[in-house]
């Protein structure tokens, strides 16, 4: 909350500089109330989705079910004890969900006797416990839900959620806005998080692979080559946004998930490399995030400038698209020469 009342000030400080009108404190103050809120819903949903019981989510269903239906400010104030009184009692439950976890048995074991190469090896290995953990059924589940919200942002987005005030000078930046945002979600969701996990989940297996006689590159392409799976699970966005946009921006949008996800794994991969062992996963993921929204945001300015200026845009899409390819190579032999570094230091 401190670094949220920061950020508020900056905020408000802005809209001073900018000369924009914020007589509305109350509508900050319910808009501020209405954080905690989401913050305390969102920690139940987190605690109790993964647990045996997860009837214990129904209180939460129920409150964004009446904010849905009444949207009323007022009533967020009413319902906060309510949501705190729930997040409490679910930090006191959460060990059940911690502990709580569902294993499929095993198969015979001739038919896991099979010859492949390294990197079919490693690929088999990784989406292997992709499906164990059940994460591309959350990857999916992701990119449909953020695809049919930010669409329903883009089109009702700026009457909902931005006051009057505001809306009249930056309501034409908005529905941009909430696509990249969507993207943007999708990408630290899908392609981030699982690069980096590639290498930071090997904590304490990175011993059987420093003395395996593989090559690095082909113990990398292999890892990497999993990701291939995980992009799958991002392409719902596309038609679930399109319900709303339509097909106007459909070659901007998979150009631009395309490119957002390759850029994902670009940052993402040596890092995780680089910090294998660590202690500082989740500074890294943010870190990451703060690095490749950057990225994002200027290479979403330079396709809206060429949109603007050419005719034929998917021309300039396509250089961008193989320049980066060259760069995921670079990438690759980086993290490469990194996990040799890491082999050496520890002889």
């Amino acid at each position: 909350m401190i670094i949220w009342f920061s950020f508020s000030c900056v905020f408000i400080i802005a809209l001073l500089t900018f000369g924009v009108d914020i007589s509305y404190p109350l509508e900050y103050l319910v808009f501020t109330f209405g954080v905690i809120v989401s913050v305390c819903l969102g920690c139940t949903i987190s605690i109790f989705f993964f647990s045996p019981k997860r009837y214990r989510l129904i209180p939460t269903l129920i409150l964004l079910g009446f904010y849905f239906q009444l949207r009323e400010p007022i009533f967020v104030i009413f319902t906060l004890p309510l949501a705190v009184i729930h997040v409490i009692w679910g930090i006191n439950n959460g060990m059940e969900s911690y502990l709580f976890s569902t294993r499929k048995e095993r198969l015979k074991d001739k038919s896991q006797i099979k010859i492949r190469n390294t990197i079919k090896a490693f690929f088999h290995r990784e989406t292997t416990v992709l499906w164990r953990d059940k994460l591309l059924l959350s990857f999916i589940f992701t990119s449909v839900s953020t695809g049919f919200f930010s669409g329903y942002f883009f089109v009702y987005g700026d009457e909902i959620l931005i006051p009057e005030a505001i809306r009249n000078q930056i309501g034409g930046v908005l529905p941009s806005m909430f696509l990249f945002l969507g993207i943007y979600v999708v990408i630290m969701y899908t392609a981030v998080f699982p690069s980096l996990n590639l290498f930071l989940n090997e904590e304490k297996t990175m011993w059987i692979l420093r003395h395996i006689p593989v090559k690095n590159e082909s113990i990398v392409y292999g890892k990497v080559s999993s990701l291939a799976l995980c992009f799958l699970t991002a392409i719902p966005f596309i038609p679930y946004i399109t319900i709303f946009t339509g097909l106007d921006k459909i070659v901007f949008l998979i150009w631009f998930l395309v490119f957002s996800y390759i850029a994902g794994i670009i940052l993402s991969l040596p890092l995780g490399v680089k910090y294998v062992g660590k202690k500082s996963d989740i500074m890294l993921l943010y870190s990451v995030a703060m690095i490749l929204f950057v990225i994002l945001g200027f290479v979403a300015i330079i396709a809206d400038i060429i949109e603007q200026l050419f005719s034929y845009p998917i021309i300039f899409y396509t250089i961008i698209l193989l320049f980066e390819i060259l760069l995921l190579y670079v990438s690759i032999k980086i993290s490469s020469k990194l996990l040799s570094l890491n082999y050496k230091l520890t002889i």
